[in-house]
Parts: C-alpha cells; structure tokens; sequence
C-alpha cells in the first residue's frame, strides 16, 4: 500500500485506473489489477462507468497546473531581475517607482506591467472622488493630500491605476499597441490616453474605467505625447449662465453645481479659473495637433 495514499484515496485510483484500462481494451490488464487491488464483485461496469474519465482529467489537470506553475516561476523571475537591476530611469522598465526626493530613495514599487513603461501620471484632487469609488473606498482621500493615486501605461498595451501604497485598482484595456501618453481632466472625471495604435481614448473613471470615446485616426503615425491647454484666469465676475456663450465650461466646477454657480457664493471670488477642452497631441510624423469640444 502506498504511504502516500490513504486506504480510500488509493481505492480510488484503483478503480480508476481499472476502469481506464477497461476503456482503451486492455481487458487482461483490467482484470489482473483488479483482482490484486481486491476490488471484488462490488466493483461492477456500472460503478466501472463512473470512473471511466476520471484519470485522464486528473492527468490533464496536472499537465495544466505544471504550465501554470512554470509561467508564474518565469514571471517572478523577471520581477526579481527588474527589482535587482532598479535604477533611477524606471520609465524605461516595466516597473513604476515612487521616489523620495529628499532622500532620492525609492518608496514603493508597483508590479503589475508585463512590458516597459512609456507614461505616468498623478491623478488630481479633483480626481479623488472618482478613483476613490474605483478603488472600494468608503471615503475619499482629502484634496490637500497629494499623489494618492497615479496612472501609468506602457509597452503591454494597458492602463492601469494605482493608489499610492503600489496596489493596482483597475486596469483599463482597449489600445491596440504601445500607449504614449497619460492626461487627467482637470475636473478629475476622466482619463485621456494616447497610443501608437493613433487613437485618442477617453476613460470615464465614473463608470468605472469605460473607455466612452475614441477619436481615431487622430494622427497619421504614431501619438507620443498628450498635453493640456492651461486655465483661463480672469479677475472679472463672471456673467449668468443664460446661453451658449457664457455657460460654464464642460467638466469645469460650475459645470458640476449651476446652482452654486449662479448664486452669491460663486461672485464673491476675485479670481475664477475656468477649464479650457482644448489638448494638443504630439506625433512622431513632426506633427502637433490641437482639438477642442
């Protein structure tokens, strides 16, 4: 008996095993094991039956969790080479760090990309609100704390957002090559992402990630980088919201509250800052292209 096997886990290997034999015709060695196994009368071709496949789906089972496992050891044995090799330029490795700048010491890792890194970008306050909900938080972080989630993308072809502690909350998937660029809307909703694959996407971080836009064909090449047009400040008090021209900016704060917008509160500041849509996107064909809406 095996030292292995308890009584009941080598029975049924037993009968497994004769019953595969049974099924591929080898009758004579069928009988012959099941006479020294002692299975008896009881083990008739009904219970035979039952037990018919189950040796090959243990032994593809097997083959399945052997690859698994030799992938897994391959992938921590590349993290561990990443880990080994740090340096300073980690843009250009598959593995995102958070720096002291004080100390120039690196805080935290975050492991997760399967290829080198082309873009970061920390997410803003006005962000929180949005990334918090993503992230399972029952509250979101103060808008006086700073750096409390980032994004970053790469070479893998995805998106993936981070909190600041290296836990990986969402990854956003839907590029077809290598992405470029990372940009947050000022107002914190959405997540902009150039690509090699010359597409401009917009992530709704309000619905999870959703990618609800794609400008496609946005260059003639590849998209290397994404910018934002600066605020507008004016020390004018802005007019009532009565019409097309002077309604609040899309994703701005008065976009979010009219109602606060248009009361007292809102013209008592001297200085108002309102969000332009207006981005501009760099191209390896020399090119720079400006869109607004």
């Amino acid at each position: 008996m095996s030292h292995l096997l308890t009584p009941r886990q080598a029975e049924e290997l037993h009968k497994s095993m004769v019953s595969y034999l049974v099924a591929v015709g080898f009758s004579d060695s069928a009988a012959a094991l099941r006479r020294e196994a002692h299975l008896g009368s009881a083990f008739d071709d009904t219970t035979a039956k039952k037990y018919e496949t189950l040796l090959e789906k243990k032994w593809t089972s097997i083959v399945r969790l052997q690859k698994r496992i030799g992938d897994l050891e391959a992938r921590n044995a590349a993290l561990q080479a990443d880990l080994d090799a740090a340096t300073p330029l980690t843009a250009a490795r598959r593995v995102p760090r958070l720096w002291d700048a004080s100390t120039g010491e690196a805080k935290i890792s975050f492991l997760g990309h399967d290829n080198k890194l082309e873009a970061v970008a920390f997410a803003p306050a006005a962000a929180y609100v949005h990334l918090a909900g993503l992230a399972g938080y029952k509250k979101a972080p103060t808008a006086s704390s700073a750096g409390e989630f980032i994004a970053s993308a790469g070479r893998d072809k995805v998106i993936k957002i981070w909190d600041n502690r290296g836990t990986c909350h969402k990854t956003l998937v839907g590029h077809d090559n290598w992405v470029r660029g990372l940009l947050f809307h000022p107002a914190g909703r959405y997540l902009l992402s150039v690509s090699d694959d010359k597409t401009i996407r917009c992530w709704d971080l309000a619905q999870d990630g959703k990618c609800v836009r794609v400008v496609d064909a946005a260059h003639d090449h590849f998209v290397s980088s994404i910018r934002w047009a600066p605020d507008v400040h004016t020390n004018s008090q802005p007019p009532p919201a009565t019409d097309a021209a002077s309604a609040p900016v899309n994703g701005s704060e008065a976009a979010a509250n009219p109602i606060q917008a248009n009361g007292s509160a809102a013209h008592k500041k001297a200085d108002l800052a309102r969000i332009r849509c207006v981005i501009a996107t760099g191209c390896v064909d020399c090119n720079v292209r400006v869109f607004a809406g």
